[in-house]
């Protein structure tokens, strides 16, 4: 896709003038020092959630989107109110302002009249910026690297001083330079620059390129003071011709295999017209009823040219109405209804590859402004909407037509970046909901371990007998109002066990829970977890031990978008799983007054593994944008040491217990994946959350006899892993003896 926004915006109706040599605005950019801003998950607020988009700003706004869809570049308000160029693209923003570059306000308004340029594949961009700020000049953004590409290979070396536009894959650049005092077109390569000549005048400049930069088009002056479009390949210059009574021509679009250019021409009378030029002939495109014609963009495969024009309707004020242009014959785009007095108005901006869809701007049905529109052959001009605010505009669509980005007043009134593709979304923030799912998926993870570790402890006490049957109910919460990772959860829990010899015990335990994380955006259901354990010693002094394996398996249903304005909300549903396969040793002494105490050291390797899965629309929405994750699998590695004591009490035992554990190995967990989303096509985010070096522990329970009866009721309270606030806890058994 071909367009011609930046040189339409410099010289929108008025005559170029060579002799003047006055110089464009120069190009500036980015710096390779700065490191780009990665959209990384963050913690896991109950009440807030974090904006990555605007880089703690309050507006943005999108400019372009290149060829597929993957990469959009635009501008965003830093937390200090200044306004930067950003690139999004595999979950980062990237701050690509060179320092010393300040950028007015207008760049995020409709106002502003030179912004970048990106390469049609999202590989390079070039920044406009003045050559008096430090580091000015003219930098090629690319690979992460800014290289200035104004400097000369040797004294008095040719060298570009503007650029106007770039090839798809940014490696040919165009613009002009001054040779000898005159302004000259120009043509850039990692080889240098090449001086294109002119058409027998004193000054050339030129304004557009090939997709394989094979072929450039531009101005150039003829030896008698007016000037023509002229074409460059393979060396050679060569006028495309004039229209009847033509002054002045000038080219700036062509099509992607350079065989189709368009520009414009005035002629007799000072008419401004705009011709299409291919097979070697040059013909006028027409108007809608009289006036000037200006060419804004033409469709890759040079099938179309849209722009603006006079109306044939004569309650629509001048050269408001958009065309497009087609199989040589120019139509309108039409209007939206607007109660308007001073009538509608319609401004075509960007056009797909095949040229099936258009986007721009068109006065809305009310007051003064101007929302985003999409116009297909079928559908028509439809409009896009807005954020919650008055007006919208689109920037760009992708070659395919089927994303479009562009900028949207919000309920609030800032100017934020959309993108759509069947329902507006704000931008910034649609980058910004997978903020905090690595957390959520980290605080799952450790609430199923914590599951896992339930199931594993041990259950009923056969005593004296050979077999037991336990039933418990058991809750945990944590205190207070955490802001992380309030975990929570209810459930029971049946136990069994048998004695098979004085010292060895076998055992095995089941349990259904409900769990829940408060404040998130994953729902937890069907949560269960099973144990086998082998235990070995006397209940009494000597050493022990134990070895054990449990499972625990939920479903969870997690919702990306939820909590953030203007973004559609997808859900997805996934499995997950951990195991845990535990060793504790330790050696039991009896005091005076029949006390036990018994020291104990654990080591217990915990396993979680997460499906795959691909979100996709909730319930009245679109789901435009859906994203599939990649699995999840996350392994920790826990010391525990501690102390249990049991103090008999009339017939009856009172326990208490007090530990301390340690990682002995843990990775943060990270979340991985692929979208539809321009700027996250690819993702990988890392959780922020950081795990308590040393967590301490405290239990306390009473077990009471009633004939083969056991009662017995417990509480805990635990340092978590995340955050601060104890996790407490309680619990009722009752088992049996056989």
């Amino acid at each position: 896709m071909t367009t011609d926004r930046d040189f339409r915006s410099r010289h929108f109706g008025t005559r170029w003038a060579l002799a003047t040599r006055l110089r464009l605005t120069a190009m500036a950019g980015v710096c390779a020092a700065l490191a780009p801003l990665t959209v990384h998950a963050q913690d896991v607020p109950e009440d807030a959630l974090y904006d990555l988009g605007t880089l703690g700003g309050d507006r943005s706004i999108a400019t372009q989107v290149n060829s597929d869809g993957s990469i959009v570049l635009g501008y965003a308000e830093d937390e200090n109110g200044g306004v930067r160029m950003v690139l999004w693209k595999n979950g980062i923003v990237s701050d690509i302002t060179l320092p010393g570059i300040v950028y007015r306000e207008a760049q995020l308004t409709t106002s502003a009249s030179a912004r970048a340029l990106m390469s049609r594949d999202g590989s390079t961009v070039m920044i406009r910026a003045t050559v008096d700020l430090p580091g000015g000049g003219i930098y090629r953004y690319r690979d992460g690297t800014a290289t200035r590409i104004d400097v000369p290979d040797a004294p008095g070396g040719l060298y570009i001083e503007g650029v106007t536009a770039l090839d798809r894959d940014g490696s040919t650049l165009v613009g002009f330079s001054f040779v000898d005092g005159d302004q000259h077109a120009v043509r850039w390569t990692e080889e240098g620059a090449q001086d294109l000549g002119t058409l027998g005048g004193r000054a050339s400049s030129a304004l557009g390129v090939s997709g394989d930069g094979s072929v450039v088009v531009g101005i150039s002056d003829l030896e008698d003071l007016t000037s023509e479009a002229f074409r460059w390949s393979n060396g050679t210059m060569e006028s495309l011709g004039s229209l009847p009574g033509q002054s002045q021509g000038s080219a700036n679009l062509i099509s992607d295999d350079g065989s189709v250019i368009a520009g414009y021409a005035y002629v007799s009378g000072g008419a401004r017209r705009v011709f299409v030029w291919q097979d070697g002939v040059m013909s006028d495109i027409g108007d809608l009823g009289g006036g000037p014609v200006y060419a804004t963009a033409m469709s890759s495969d040079g099938s179309t040219i849209i722009g603006q024009t006079n109306p044939n309707n004569p309650d629509v004020a001048d050269t408001s109405q958009a065309y497009y242009w087609r199989d040589g014959v120019m139509r309108e785009v039409g209007y939206l209804p607007t109660d308007n007095p001073l009538g509608a108005f319609t401004l075509a901006e960007a056009v797909s590859g095949d040229g099936g869809v258009i986007v721009g701007s068109a006065r809305g049905e009310t007051g003064n402004n101007s929302v985003a529109f999409r116009w297909t052959e079928e559908t028509g001009i439809v409009s896009l909407g807005t954020l919650g605010g008055d007006s919208s505009k689109a920037t760009d669509v992708s070659e395919d037509g089927t994303t479009v980005v562009g900028f949207s007043d919000n309920a609030q009134g800032q100017s934020r970046a959309f993108i759509w593709r069947s329902a507006m979304q704000d931008f910034a923030n649609l980058l910004a909901s997978f903020g905090g799912l690595a957390e959520e998926s980290e605080l799952a993870i450790a609430e199923q371990q914590h599951l896992a570790e339930v199931a594993s402890m041990p259950g009923c006490d056969p005593s004296a007998r050979r077999f037991c049957l336990g039933l418990e109910g058991f809750g945990w919460t944590r205190a207070g109002t955490a802001s992380i990772g309030r975990r929570q959860a209810a459930g029971i829990r049946l136990s069994a066990r048998f004695t098979v010899t004085e010292m060895l015990r076998i055992g095995g335990s089941f349990v259904w829970a409900d769990p829940s994380i408060n404040g998130d955006r994953s729902d937890e259901s069907d949560a269960r977890a099973w144990s086998a354990s082998l235990d070995y010693g006397a209940a009494g002094s000597g050493p022990f031990g134990r070895i054990w394996y449990s499972r625990a398996r939920e479903d969870l249903s997690l919702v990306r978008g939820e909590g953030y304005a203007d973004v559609q909300a997808m859900r997805g549903r996934t499995r997950l799983t951990s195991e845990s396969f535990g060793l504790r040793a330790g050696y039991g002494f009896t005091l005076p007054g029949n006390i036990g105490l018994r020291p104990w050291v654990t080591v217990d390797r915990r396993n979680s593994d997460r499906d795959a899965f691909t979100d996709t629309a909730t319930a009245n929405t679109t789901g435009d944008f859906p994203a599939h994750f990649a699995g999840i699998e996350a392994i920790r590695t826990i010391g525990r040491g501690g102390i249990d004591v049991d103090v008999p009490a009339g017939g009856n035992r009172l326990i208490l217990g007090v530990s301390l554990e340690t990682d002995l190995n843990s990775d943060p967990v990270a979340i991985a994946g692929t979208s539809d989303i321009p700027g996250m096509e690819t993702f990988t985010l890392t959780s922020s959350l950081e795990r308590k070096d040393v967590r301490a522990g405290f239990t306390m329970g009473y077990d009471m006899g009633l004939g083969p009866l056991r009662v017995g009721i417990g509480a805990s309270a635990k340092s978590p892993v995340y955050g601060d606030g104890w996790q407490l806890g309680g619990g009722l058994r009752l088992s049996a003896d056989f």
